[in-house]
């Protein structure tokens, strides 16, 4: 299929934007012919530029609309392209999540289905009336992210892969208890860096070989920072990451608010709404951080490993939305047998 993916940026290298390019290399090696749309594009950024190195067309001008089978896009500043272009096209809207009402497509855009991305944004896409909603999830590259080793019976390292947080909580707490704390992409949002690219922190050559600069600023190989960590704070993707590599996950956080360690009877909860912390929403002193910290287990490394390759596998979440492009086939397929018979009949006159 000739595909569209449309986005608002791909500036940094965080979920929205690296979601966007996950989706685009993969369909793209399932075979589909895929365009993709960047309405604020700098061209300059990291992804743009591995994107293109990839023999992925990236614009900011949209294509012609005989040349899209079918759209996928996101984010609230493409909405009002939809209302008027590609209506005779399935179109699906990625929802992200409910934290961000705003960023989830309105319910009547034509011939749309909505596509969540957590078991919370489809609950709550049902709640608003949102009938056509599908679950499809998302995923990392298990291969990528891959236990390095087993965990060590106590924690040594510490990774802060999560740019929001009060680190030095994490610091005081993790020095109480003898673990190193590193820190992973946690100034990519201070005052006075540049956020239009990373070009310089993050460099993309020709020929698609990437240079971290300053993993602290921002990263593309964060597995390599990954590695040698016993524990990741992090929060969304990042523990979702942090699972796929056999790490201790400590869900952490707005300023000081997280949900805490990720143990086998926590799982499933804290997966419900994408580790995000607004499961049970914890104010973490350093005090409560500590104790905390003590539920760490050698067996979580292990235990994390298989609950995202159950639930977080890229390879599955690329079928799932391969699913839903195979379920509108015969749409774009009526369409280009429309188009063949009017030009028939025209050849015909």
């Amino acid at each position: 299929m000739r595909l569209l993916l449309g986005t608002t940026f791909l500036n940094c290298l965080t979920g929205s934007e690296l979601l966007f390019h996950d989706l685009a290399v993969g369909l793209q090696g399932r075979g589909h012919e895929v365009t993709t749309w960047v309405k604020e594009l700098n061209r300059t950024a990291p992804l743009p530029r591995l994107l293109h190195a990839r023999g992925l067309p990236v614009s900011a001008e949209l294509p012609e609309e005989g040349q899209i089978d079918a759209v996928i896009f996101q984010l609230k500043e493409t909405f009002p392209f939809w209302r008027e272009r590609f209506l005779g096209v399935p179109r699906f809207a990625i929802c992200h999540g409910p934290k961000l009402p705003a960023e989830i497509a309105p319910p009547d855009l034509p011939n749309t289905t909505h596509l969540a991305l957590t078991r919370e944004g489809l609950a709550y896409l049902r709640r608003h009336g949102y009938s056509d909603a599908v679950y499809i999830g998302y995923g990392v590259d298990l291969r990528r992210f891959a236990p390095p080793a087993e965990l060590p019976d106590r924690p040594r390292r510490a990774v802060v892969h999560s740019k929001y947080c009060d680190g030095d909580v994490v610091s005081q707490a993790c020095e109480r208890l003898g673990i190193e704390v590193n820190e992973l992409g946690v100034q990519s949002w201070q005052p006075g860096l540049s956020v239009d690219h990373y070009s310089d922190i993050v460099e993309v050559r020709t020929d698609g070989t990437v240079i971290d600069h300053d993993p602290h600023t921002a990263a593309w190989h964060v597995e390599d920072i990954l590695a040698p960590a016993d524990i990741v704070f992090g929060m969304g993707r990042s523990a979702v990451e942090a699972l796929a590599m056999g790490k201790a996950c400590f869900v952490y956080g707005y300023g000081r608010v997280g949900d805490g360690m990720v143990t086998a009877d926590r799982l499933d909860t804290f997966a419900k709404v994408n580790f995000s912390g607004r499961a049970w929403g914890r104010t973490f002193d350093v005090n409560a951080m500590v104790e905390e910290l003590r539920l760490y287990s050698v067996n979580q490394g292990r235990r994390n490993r298989r609950y995202a390759v159950q639930h977080y596998d890229l390879v599955a979440f690329l079928d799932r939305v391969d699913e839903q492009l195979r379920g509108c086939r015969p749409l774009w397929r009526r369409r280009l047998r429309a188009g063949f018979s009017a030009s028939k009949r025209v050849s015909d006159n």
